[in-house]
C-alpha cells in the first residue's frame, strides 16, 4: 500500500500536480487499490479503506458514517485524556439528568432549562423534552435528550447557576472537578472535523442539531456530525472504572460492534446510529479489554 501511494498526481500532459486532499481509490484490477494525496485529511482516507471490512445490521447508508467514525477514532490522541476528564464528562451528563428531573417540580428550573436548550436541540425534540417533563412522561424525555445533548446541558448548568439551586452530591462533585479542569481535553472525543471546520483534528463543540444536517444533499456532513461513539465509550468507561488510556485498544472494536447492530435506513438516519452507540454496555467494554 505504501509503494502504491500516489502522493503526487501526474496529469495527462506529464505535469505534476499535488493532491490537495487525501483519498482512497478502490480498484480490483491492475495494481489494485491505492491512496492518493497528502496526509492532512488522511484519517478519512484510512476510514474509507477500513470501511470495507465493517458490517452494519442489515440497514443501508452506513458507509459514510463508518468512514467518519473510523476517522474520529484514529485521529484521537488518547494519551491526552485523563481520568479527571472522563469523570467531568460523566458528571456533566448526570447533573443534566438531575436538572431535568428537578425541573418537573420547579418552574424556575424549567424556565432555565428551556432557555439553555434553545438552539441546542431541534424545535421538535426540544418540545418533546419540555412537554415530557410537564407530563412526567419520562420515556419521551429520555428519548429526546441524547447523551451529547446532556453533555452540553451539564456544561451550561455551571454557566447558568453560580450556586447550586438544589442540594446534590453530583452537583458538588461537578463543581469540584470543574474547578481544576476546564474540559479542554474533551476535545479529543469530538469528530474529525474536516467537513464542519476544515480542520484535520478532532473537535468537540456545540454544533447545530442533527436535524439541520438531514437537509444536506451530501451525506458526509451528517456522518461527521453523528460520529460521536467516543463520547458514549468514555461515559461507560467512567461507570466501569476503566482508565481512559485503555480505550485506545478497544475503541474501534466496540465501534464496529455498534455498527453491526445499527439499522440505518439512510445515510441521514442518525437516530438509529446513536441507538446503536447506546447499545454498547460496560460489560461489552470489559470483555473487549480481556481479549
Amino acid at each position: 500500500m505504501l509503494r502504491k501511494h500516489h502522493y503526487i498526481n501526474y496529469s495527462e500532459g506529464g505535469n505534476q500536480e499535488a493532491n490537495l486532499e487525501s483519498a482512497f481509490h478502490k480498484d480490483n484490477e491492475g495494481v489494485g487499490s491505492y491512496f492518493v494525496g497528502g496526509f492532512a485529511q488522511f484519517p478519512l482516507a484510512a476510514g474509507t479503506a477500513a470501511e470495507t471490512g465493517w458490517r452494519n445490521g442489515g440497514g443501508t447508508g452506513a458507509g459514510e458514517s463508518v468512514v467518519a467514525e473510523i476517522a474520529a477514532i484514529r485521529s484521537t490522541s488518547w494519551e491526552r485524556l485523563e481520568e479527571s476528564d472522563q469523570r467531568l464528562l460523566s458528571l456533566r451528563v448526570s447533573v443534566a439528568r438531575e436538572w431535568i428531573v428537578e425541573s418537573a417540580g420547579r418552574p424556575d428550573l424549567m424556565e432555565a432549562l428551556s432557555e439553555e436548550t434553545f438552539g441546542l436541540m431541534s424545535p421538535t425534540r426540544r418540545a418533546d423534552l419540555l412537554n415530557g417533563i410537564e407530563l412526567r412522561d419520562w420515556g419521551k424525555v429520555w428519548s429526546s435528550a441524547l447523551l451529547p445533548d446532556l453533555l452540553s446541558i451539564g456544561g451550561k448548568y455551571l454557566e447558568h447557576f453560580k450556586t447550586d439551586p438544589w442540594s446534590s452530591p453530583l452537583t458538588g462533585a461537578l463543581r469540584s472537578v470543574a474547578a481544576t479542569n476546564d474540559g479542554s481535553h474533551l476535545q479529543v472525543l469530538g469528530p474529525f472535523a474536516y467537513h464542519t471546520m476544515g480542520c484535520g483534528h478532532p473537535h468537540l463543540f456545540t454544533d447545530a442539531p442533527y436535524e439541520e444536517y438531514e437537509r444536506q444533499l451530501l451525506p458526509d456532513e451528517i456522518a461527521e456530525r453523528s460520529a460521536e461513539f467516543k463520547l458514549f465509550l468514555s461515559f461507560i468507561a467512567d461507570s466501569a472504572g476503566v482508565q481512559p488510556s485503555s480505550l485506545a485498544d478497544v475503541a474501534e472494536t466496540l465501534a464496529a460492534k455498534a455498527f453491526r447492530g445499527a439499522q440505518m435506513n439512510s445515510p441521514s438516519d442518525w437516530r438509529s446510529l446513536l441507538a446503536a452507540y447506546r447499545s454498547i454496555t460496560p460489560d461489552d467494554l470489559r470483555k473487549a479489554l480481556e481479549q
